[in-house]
C-alpha cells in the first residue's frame, strides 16, 4: 500500500546516503575521477554522475584538471574534488565561564576559535546550571548545537 507521504522516500533515503558516502569518501581520499568514485563505492558509473552534478551546481565539488594518464582512449577522467570553502559550520561551547565559538569547513578543519570570558558572578543564573545538570536531573549535557542552512554570499 501507498502511502502519499511517503512516496518515492526509499530512492531519495538511497541517494541521500550515496551522496554522503560520495563526499566522505572525497573528504577521506582527496580528489577522485567518477569512475573511481565508482569503483570504490560499488555504484554505476551513471549514479555517480547522477550524484556529482548538482553537487558542482551547488559549488560543493569542483572539477580539477584532468589527469593525464599517457596515450589513452574513451572519455578523459577528471577528477572532481570537495571544495571545503564552499560551507562552513559554526560550533558553540557555553561554559560557565567561557563561551567558546569554532568555524570549521567541509573537510572538518578548524578555520577559527573566538573565546568570550564571563563573569559568573556578574550574571544570573538557573538553578539548574548551578547544580551541573543542565536543566535534565542526572546528568550533565555534554553540548548545545544549532544549525541554519544557508549560503556563503560570493
Amino acid at each position: 500500500m501507498n502511502h502519499p507521504g511517503h512516496t518515492g522516500s526509499r530512492p531519495r533515503q538511497a541517494r541521500q546516503a550515496n551522496t554522503a558516502a560520495v563526499l566522505q569518501l572525497l573528504v577521506r581520499s582527496g580528489p577522485l575521477a567518477r569512475g573511481d568514485i565508482a569503483k570504490e563505492l560499488s555504484l554505476n558509473h551513471g549514479s555517480v554522475s547522477r550524484i556529482i552534478e548538482p553537487l558542482l551546481s551547488a559549488g560543493v565539488v569542483r572539477e580539477l584538471a584532468e589527469r593525464s594518464t599517457g596515450a589513452r582512449v574513451g572519455r578523459p577522467r577528471v577528477p572532481v574534488a570537495l571544495d571545503s570553502s564552499s560551507r562552513y559550520a559554526v560550533g558553540v561551547h557555553f561554559g560557565l565561564e567561557r563561551t567558546t565559538l569554532g568555524l570549521i569547513d567541509l573537510s572538518g578543519h578548524c578555520v577559527k576559535t573566538h573565546s568570550e570570558t564571563r563573569d559568573p558572578g556578574g550574571q544570573r543564573r538557573h538553578p539548574a546550571a548551578r547544580r551541573g545538570t543542565g536543566g535534565r536531573g542526572g546528568g550533565r549535557r555534554a553540548g548545545t548545537g544549532a544549525g541554519h542552512r544557508g549560503h556563503r554570499g560570493r
